[in-house]
């Protein structure tokens, strides 16, 4: 059911029309799962996001099942660019399958860690976001050498951080901080399925 709106608008076409802001394709998305996919009000954040911004180059790291792209596919303009990148074969099979015939699409297997210039055409990336590796150590790796391919306005998203409310986690919860270059302060928590609340 909730693939519905999905289908409905690849088959109708309006999932390609870049001058509709049509949100209806924001039904398929959970309300309420804690873990896993994009959420509906994190869904209707970034599509907000990508409409209001209007970046050019749009980088996806972690497709998956592609619920992050076609929320994107559905925000950008139709000469930007959206370029996604997962490790997982069946992630490139459902690409080519749901999104193939979107030439903004430009899908790769690869690894969050090896993405090259190259591999987003030497475009500055105007909207990162990361949400495949939940591994801090990998994900700031990825961050450090994303850093100099970022326009000098960009924006950069994490999903799935680990920021539950202290109470909902284990005493034993281990914290990470770290200073980024620019001096700003990151902290990671570390999130096992046995510290999710119920």
């Amino acid at each position: 059911m909730r693939l519905a709106p999905l289908a409905r608008a690849v088959a109708t076409g309006a999932l390609f029309r870049a001058d509709a802001s049509d949100v209806s394709h924001l039904a398929a998305y959970a309300e309420t799962d804690a873990l896993g996919p994009l959420q509906r009000d994190e869904a209707l954040l970034l599509y907000g996001a990508i409409r209001a911004l209007r970046p050019q180059t749009v980088v996806e790291i972690g497709f998956y099942r592609g619920r992050s792209a076609f929320n994107f596919l559905r925000a950008l303009d139709h000469d930007a660019r959206l370029y996604a990148f997962d490790i997982d074969p069946q992630s490139e099979t459902l690409a080519s399958e749901l999104f193939g015939h979107d030439e903004r699409l430009r899908f790769a297997l690869r690894s969050q860690d090896s993405i090259t210039a190259s591999d987003i055409d030497n475009r500055p990336v105007e909207f990162l976001f990361i949400d495949a590796s939940h591994e801090l150590g990998l994900n700031r790796r990825t961050f450090e050498a994303f850093e100099p391919l970022l326009a000098q306005r960009a924006i950069v998203a994490v999903h799935d951080t680990g920021t539950w409310p202290r109470q909902h986690l284990p005493a034993s919860t281990p914290s990470t901080q770290w200073r980024t270059p620019a001096g700003g302060l990151v902290t990671s928590m570390s999130i096992s399925p046995t510290s999710v609340p119920s």
